[in-house]
This record gives C-alpha cells, structure tokens and sequence, in this order.
C-alpha cells in the first residue's frame, strides 16, 4: 500500500486544491451570495478534473525528478505546483490581448496558480511528509535525501 500512496495523492490532492482555490476565488472575487454555492461546485469539479489531467502529465514527471534529486520539501512542491498550473494559464489567456485577459486576468490567475500550489502541498503533507520525516531523512549530511535502504 505504501508504494500506491503517490499514485492516489495524484488524484485526490487535486480536488483538495481545487476546493481550496475555489474557496478563495470566491471571497477574492464579486461573486454573489446566491451564486457561492454553485461556483464552489463548478469550479471544484472542473479545477479538479483539470488539475488530474496536470498532474498526470506534468506533475508525475515533476515529482519524479524530485525524487531524483532528493528534493522533499513543502516549499519545493508548491514551487512545483506553480511549474504545472503556468502551462495551462498561458494557453488560457493566449494571446494576451483579448477582452478575456483584460478582464480576468487577476481573478482567474490567482485561481489557477492557487490550485496548483494548494494541490502540491496538499499531495506533499499527505504523501511526502508521512514518508519522509520522523527521523527518516538523511540529516546528517544536510540534504533532503531519504535514508538508503537497508
């Protein structure tokens, strides 16, 4: 079960960030009291399916490298999350020049790049830090690297 543990984290930390993002979306956003529900249900739903389909394609990779190269910490996720959300922000806005852009590019940039940031830390605490910490990493030679196997 333990080695299923990144594989599930990259289908639910995606809903979990999309949750979160949308939460803040609509108090960063002039959404009426009426509409809050159903743009809560919306935007999760599809943030989440989207965030699924990045996450496979980008984040897997992404986490691989990072295991690669020993990097397990929050922050390095969330930088991470960021990496995978800028792709789909510029295609949504491209070419930069539309009514679109001029009209939400706050709104739906803080949303984006929430969702991602909120789904690597949310795959980091419930994935990475249970397998990496408890005097499980490597501390005395400075790094992030996990223990070798024994």
């Amino acid at each position: 079960m333990q080695n299923m543990k990144p594989i599930i984290g990259l289908f639910v930390a995606p809903i979990m960030g999309a949750f979160l993002g949308t939460i803040l979306m609509v108090f960063a956003s002039d959404i009426e009291a009426n509409q809050i529900l159903s743009v809560l249900f919306v935007y999760t739903l599809v943030g989440s399916v989207i965030g699924m389909i990045i996450a496979t394609f980008l984040g897997w990779p992404l986490f691989q490298a990072y295991k690669f190269f020993g990097m397990y910490r929050a922050w390095q996720f969330a930088i991470g999350g960021a990496l995978c959300a800028l792709p789909f922000w510029a295609l949504w806005f491209y070419p930069f020049n539309s009514n679109h852009w001029a009209t939400y590019r706050y709104v739906n940039s803080f949303y984006f790049f929430s969702v991602g940031i909120f789904s690597a830390i949310a795959f980091w605490y419930f994935v990475i830090r249970k397998m990496y910490t408890n005097n499980q990493l490597n501390t005395d030679s400075g790094t992030d690297a996990p223990p070798p196997a024994s």
